[in-house]
């Protein structure tokens, strides 16, 4: 965190007055750095503390506090549904909330693509409490919105992320629209992008499960050599000839020169590396123990 939090007057979410000495005009902009930094440690408590107490008067502010208050409720469930501190119908609850609070974002921010994408996501991980298949009539609509975030910025890793799983866990056609090929290249772009943040510095701590995601959907696709290879030069021509952001998500692999070796080949070797990576963490934050479990419970299964 490069500058502290200053104290101002904020108007509140909900109306009221809240008076602060030595008012400074960047204090918003401190307030979001402030809120990004607990975000990326999993203080999503002094989030949702910080942003009951305290709201920028402008517009556009109250917009970027308005995702981020959804951006920590779903935080919030992903961490507490698998530590068993939130319960199914809780969870469900409190991601509803994230939903309206992201919804309004969108409306106050209609050009960011933040907000579109944790609308996506309060959905996606409130269909993955349902299960997916209670969950199908949901899915359009979180690929939809993952995709107008992607219209706004391409180069969000995090969308990939969501899309990734969304493709790897839906049904094929005619049930509906997953495919296994195309959530390996989101995966591949996920983490393309995440590792273009680490190499610029801007990352402030180690993400995994980019890596588990591409892992997991490579083990599903099970492509060999040959296979893979006759994918990626299908998707480097279709990839020229894309007409979206999602549309160039599905056919990434074909800008990359993937290593000689089977799906699954490759899989076990990101997960492996993933789970050495994470074993030797002195003292992990609950995060990085639920990524831990989650890598070797999906390698196991292997």
């Amino acid at each position: 965190m490069r500058r502290a939090l200053l104290c101002f007057t904020l108007l509140s979410l909900f109306g009221t007055t809240v008076a602060y000495a030595d008012v400074q005009d960047d204090a918003p902009e401190a307030l979001l750095e402030r809120l990004d930094y607990y975000h990326h440690f999993d203080r999503h408590e002094d989030v949702l503390d910080l942003l009951d107490r305290q709201s920028p008067v402008i517009r556009s502010v109250r917009g970027e506090l308005l995702w981020r208050r959804a951006r920590a409720l779903v935080a919030t469930v992903d961490l507490g549904t698998w530590e068993g501190s939130i319960e199914r119908s809780r969870g469900i609850a409190m991601l509803e909330e994230a939903e309206s609070y992201a919804r309004d974002a969108m409306n106050l921010l209609p050009d960011r693509a933040e907000p579109y994408f944790w609308v996506a996501a309060a959905m996606g991980k409130r269909g993955e409490l349902r299960g997916v298949l209670n969950s199908l009539f949901m899915a359009s609509d979180i690929r939809d919105y993952a995709a107008d975030a992607l219209e706004r910025d391409e180069e969000q890793a995090e969308v990939y992320y969501l899309l990734t799983q969304v493709y790897r866990q839906l049904p094929r056609w005619p049930v509906s629209f997953g495919n296994n090929d195309y959530a390996v290249s989101l995966a591949r772009r996920s983490v393309a992008l995440y590792e273009a943040i680490q190499d610029a510095g801007e990352a402030p701590v180690q993400y995994y499960d980019h890596y588990t995601q591409l892992a997991h959907a490579l083990w599903e696709r099970n492509s060999n050599v040959r296979q893979r290879n006759r994918w990626v030069d299908r998707a480097a021509s279709d990839f020229e000839a894309a007409g979206s952001a999602l549309e160039r998500g599905f056919y990434f692999e074909g800008t990359l020169e993937i290593p000689q070796k089977t799906d699954r080949d490759e899989a076990r070797a990101i997960l492996d590396r993933v789970i050495r990576e994470l074993s030797a963490i002195p003292d992990p934050r609950l995060r990085y123990r639920m990524d831990l479990a989650e890598a070797r419970e999906l390698r196991d299964s292997w």
